[in-house]
């Protein structure tokens, strides 16, 4: 059987929205390693890069065919007879496709930050883009391209329209595994906040995840059409509404505007709205990313008391509010497009749909990482040395001025040689603070020997009374350890 792509896809909108999509790959880079720690930020960028040849690599090898081939009993695609480069269609909607799978493994790069080995990582992103994306994409989006029948959840009748299950909640629930394996960060106090190199950049990061969800929720109907500036409008509203309830909530809370509850609201509320933003009015968007929004930032606070260490804040934001976003269909869809079941019916299918996603990514994940440190003995994460230097230098051998500066700086303190001085450039504001540091050790420096100058003179002048006494009465008085008068017969003291 030949299988094909839709005939009304259009294949200029589609290529235009692939090219949105691909730039969150670039925001997802910039948004972690802006919220990440300086000495971890090049290794957290490197696995951004990695996601972006690996999993497209796994997915043109077998992973389009398990997601869209020829449905075996709708559990998972077999390798049909097509050719994309005679169908400009087909090749169009697999790049579109693949630019999906290399999104939902990124999430989970953000939940291991800072701790995991480079190669595990690597691991991880084979096996949620070659093995749990594809098979559970098979299940909700199987029969998209023509020939081919549904899978198991979209002939349940489930609907997700841009990836608010197959995505983020694959990728949030793939990202809780993985951190709950790994373990938390060394060196970072239970409860604790730690500070990003760069709030600058995760905001640059958080715009161009904002402009790709344009070409994500958009491209999904695969052509143009009237409905695709309410789509977008949606996407926003999502995003704006998500934004606020973060505002709100950091205020409340914190007395003053948290960017990082700002960001995390504006994606949560832009996850929120994926599933259902074809049938969402402009209303209902607002409710669906306000309670999105509400979900990813308590459940940020729960994962800091349930001592799971998340660095971006990944699963609260694409695993919860995915799910949400995959059950807002049932809520929004209108009564007329409902056929042959209630609205409560639906409601219990996308339930299904969603935590058949939580389920499989979340198991795959913890098996494959818990057998792995169980029966072969491999170490998911850097030593403690390494993670205290930071990934950067140990994974990679690129260091950065601060971590130059870190290092210098501990290497006096263990020495504990002040007169050398670090070596500072005037014009960065590494150099600066060296500068500082070198103003403080010449003032320690001073201390010392203004220390040793008084010492050395209390001992000469010691040494002279002594001398005096012993001329005065060899025997009648003598200086103790503490330089005080003594004598046999205190009473000569009186």
């Amino acid at each position: 059987m030949n299988i094909s792509a839709p005939a009304y896809l259009q294949i200029e909108f589609l290529l235009a929205c692939s090219a949105i999509v691909f730039v969150m790959q670039a925001g997802f880079c910039l948004l972690e390693s802006g919220l990440v720690r300086t000495k971890n930020s090049i290794n957290v960028a490197a696995k951004n890069l990695i996601d972006a040849t690996l999993t497209m690599l796994m997915f043109m090898l077998f992973g389009f065919s398990v997601m869209f081939g020829t449905s075996w009993a709708g559990r998972m695609g077999m390798p049909a007879s097509w050719d994309y480069l005679s169908d400009p269609q087909l090749l169009t909607f697999f790049i579109y496709q693949f630019l999906f799978c290399s999104t939902a493994a990124t999430i989970v790069s953000g939940a291991v930050a800072e701790r995991v080995k480079l190669w595990i990582y690597v691991a991880i992103a084979v096996l949620v883009s070659g093995f749990v994306y594809p098979l559970y994409g098979h299940w909700a989006w199987g029969g998209t391209l023509e020939g081919t029948a549904p899978g198991w959840l979209a002939a349940l009748g489930f609907v997700d329209w841009a990836g608010a299950s197959v995505v983020h909640v694959v990728g949030g629930f793939a990202g809780l595994a993985a951190a709950q394996c790994v373990g938390r960060r060394r060196h970072v106090r239970e409860g604790s906040v730690v500070s990003g190199s760069s709030l600058t950049l995760a905001v640059l990061g958080c715009f161009l995840l904002w402009f790709g969800w344009w070409g994500f929720n958009a491209g999904s109907s695969l052509a143009i059409d009237g409905q695709t500036p309410v789509i977008i409008l949606v996407t926003n509203l999502g995003a704006v509404t998500g934004g606020i309830v973060g505002l709100i909530w950091s205020q409340i809370e914190k007395k003053h505007v948290d960017i990082v509850y700002l960001i995390s609201g504006i994606l949560a509320g832009l996850v929120s709205v994926t599933g259902a933003c074809h049938v969402l009015t402009p209303f209902g968007a607002i409710a669906a990313g306000a309670v999105g929004s509400a979900l990813a930032i308590g459940t940020t606070h729960l994962l800091r008391g349930w001592r799971i260490d998340d660095p971006v804040s990944a699963f609260p934001v694409h695993g919860v509010a995915g799910i949400w976003g995959t059950l807002v269909f049932a809520l929004a869809v209108p009564a007329s497009e409902l056929v042959d079941v209630t609205r409560f019916e639906q409601f219990l299918i996308q339930v299904t749909g969603s935590a058949v996603a939580a389920a499989f990514s979340y198991g795959s994940v913890y098996a494959f990482l818990s057998l792995s440190k169980k029966f072969l003995g491999i170490s998911l994460r850097v030593r403690a040395g390494e993670e205290a230097v930071g990934l950067n230098v140990v994974e990679h051998g690129a260091s950065n001025d601060v971590t130059d500066l870190l290092l210098k700086m501990n290497a006096h303190g263990k020495c504990g040689n002040y007169h050398q001085e670090i070596e500072a450039s005037p014009h960065s504001e590494t150099g600066r603070i060296a500068s500082e540091y070198n103003r403080v050790l010449g003032r320690v420096r001073e201390e010392i020997q203004g220390h040793e100058q008084t010492n050395q003179w209390l001992q000469s002048e010691r040494l002279r009374l002594q001398s005096v006494l012993e001329h005065a009465g060899v025997g009648i008085y003598q200086l103790d350890e503490h330089g005080k008068l003594t004598s046999a017969n205190p009473a000569l003291l009186e």
